[in-house]
Parts: structure tokens; C-alpha cells; sequence
């Protein structure tokens, strides 16, 4: 990277895309191939810049979408609402292919996430019962212990102890 470029966490940049400072890349962003960003750019968290586009001069704000090819140079894009600096104008777009919005769905994927979520929680106490009666069951007919501790993997580098760094993994013996 260059001097100037700054990229936050968890963005998905494509090697063919041509970065030029100074030049702000949000969180969660997707900047797709063949893309030119900057000079003078800022693409906020989870921006998407699809194939072959070029945005210099331009702010981007968060949860837009910029379609394929689009060049934007002295713009402000907020979702599907365009903002031209120069002559001062403001453009709605209602093709969702052009400039779009990512922030539709969010609360129908957050209630998803949460269902799931929330169901998991409902199996995981739904097994714990079993859990428990196979272990009784098996400290009642077996001799030793239920639970042994096994070591898994060793891995090369050092711990903070000084030693080899060691995961152990907790399983009913066979």
C-alpha cells in the first residue's frame, strides 16, 4: 500500500483494482475488478464499487452501492441519491443497478441472525440433558474418567510460558 491509502478491517479488494492516494476505504467495503478509486476518494463502511468503475473527488457514504462502470468524479453518493458539487444538483436514481442501497433488509437479516441465534441457545439446552445422562451413564459402568484430556496438536511456536504451545481437546473415552 501506499503512503496516503488508507484501508479499514475486512475489505475486499481486488488485485486488478488501482489505488490512488489519498484514499479512504470503509470497514466490510467490496471494491470489485478493474475498479479506479482515488484521488480524493472516501468509500465508508460496507460500500460495494462494482466492476470497471472510477470514483475520484468522491464520498461515498455507507451502505451504497455504485454499479458496473459508473465513473463519478466531484460526487457525493448517498445509497441511490446522487449529489453533483460542481452545479450544485441532485439526482435520485430509481434503478437500483446504477446506484443502490444496501441497507434495505437490514433489520429482516438482524431478526434472522437472532432467530437463529436464539434457536441454537433452544438445542444446545435441548442436548445438555443427554449430555449429562451419558456421562452419568458412563461414570456408573466404566472405570476412569469421564472426561480425559487429549493433546491434539502441538505447534511450533513458543508459548508464553517459554514451552511449546499445546491444545488439548475434552473427550468421552471410547
Amino acid at each position: 500500500m501506499d503512503e496516503g491509502i488508507w484501508i479499514s478491517r475486512n475489505v475486499n479488494l481486488h488485485p486488478t483494482a488501482c489505488l490512488t492516494p489519498p484514499l479512504f476505504i470503509g470497514e466490510n467495503s467490496r471494491i470489485g475488478p478493474g475498479v479506479q478509486l482515488g484521488p480524493n476518494a472516501i468509500v465508508s463502511h460496507d460500500g460495494i464499487l462494482d466492476s470497471q468503475c472510477r470514483a475520484e473527488n468522491a464520498l461515498i457514504f455507507r451502505g451504497s452501492y455504485i454499479g458496473e462502470s459508473l465513473e463519478l468524479d466531484g460526487v457525493i453518493v448517498d445509497r441511490n441519491r446522487l449529489i453533483n458539487v460542481r452545479v450544485r444538483a441532485t439526482v435520485s436514481m430509481a434503478d437500483n443497478f446504477i446506484l443502490g442501497s444496501l441497507s434495505d433488509g437490514q433489520m429482516k437479516h438482524w431478526t434472522r441472525r437472532k432467530l437463529a441465534q436464539l434457536i441454537a441457545v433452544i438445542l444446545i439446552l435441548g442436548t445438555w440433558p443427554i449430555l449429562l445422562l451419558t456421562a452419568f451413564c458412563l461414570k456408573v459402568t466404566r472405570r476412569g474418567p469421564v472426561l480425559y484430556k487429549t493433546e491434539a496438536v502441538i505447534l511450533p511456536a513458543a508459548s508464553q510460558a517459554g514451552g511449546m504451545a499445546h491444545v488439548c481437546i475434552l473427550a468421552f473415552p471410547l
